[in-house]
């Protein structure tokens, strides 16, 4: 039932002798403060070397917001920011130095009276895919040939990666969306031209 401040806690007893003796001692009650992020979401997947913009807002019973001591830290990074919030308990930072992979993303806030929580977030830091390699067969081509998309690329974060195919004859585009153009579609003298994209499950 002790209200929030500090408290000087004191106690006496007294012997049937009429003799005392007392103690006594310094009690903060206090609570944490409030932390909320508010970007990027839970969940978020951003570009290795992109700037990722960090916002949160916090509030506390005892302390302006700008009084609190912040710490951003990554679990593959470590801390990389403690700057602290503006009066008005808002902060906000960039960081394009997140390494790639899935980082759980801390924010820890701590009062004068040492009193601290926290909020955090999952957020992917992706490798897109590599540029494809693209090549057609066979080579060359006849009127009786299928043309056939031979691609291959990789992907430093080990994603799989899947292709979209565009198709162009004499460079309009076709209604040919798969690996494959069949002979029937085409004609001699005609100029076909692929357009590859990958995507590892994240971004093109």
């Amino acid at each position: 039932d002790l209200s929030q401040g500090s408290h000087l806690i004191s106690v006496e007893v007294t012997d049937d002798g009429g003799l005392t003796c007392a103690d006594q001692l310094t009690l903060v009650v206090g609570a944490a403060p409030s932390v909320s992020i508010d970007a990027p979401l839970d969940g978020a997947v951003v570009a290795l070397g992109e700037t990722v913009e960090f916002s949160a807002t916090l509030s506390d019973g005892n302390d302006a917001p700008s009084a609190l001591s912040l710490e951003w830290s990554s679990s593959i990074d470590g801390v990389f920011s403690t700057q602290p919030a503006t009066f008005n308990g808002t902060v906000d930072i960039g960081n394009s130095n997140l390494s790639a992979g899935v980082h759980d993303i801390e924010l820890e806030a701590t009062n004068t009276n040492g009193f601290a929580s926290s909020a955090s977030i999952q957020l992917r830091v992706n490798t897109p895919p590599d540029q494809p390699s693209v090549s057609l067969s066979p080579s060359p081509a006849y009127v009786t040939d299928a043309l056939t998309a031979v691609v291959s690329s990789g992907d430093a974060d080990g994603d799989v990666v899947t292709y979209t195919y565009e198709w162009l004859q004499n460079g309009n585009a076709t209604t040919y969306t798969s690996q494959t153009v069949p002979a029937s579609a085409t004609s001699a003298g005609e100029r076909w031209t692929l357009r590859v994209t990958p995507n590892d499950g994240y971004v093109d």
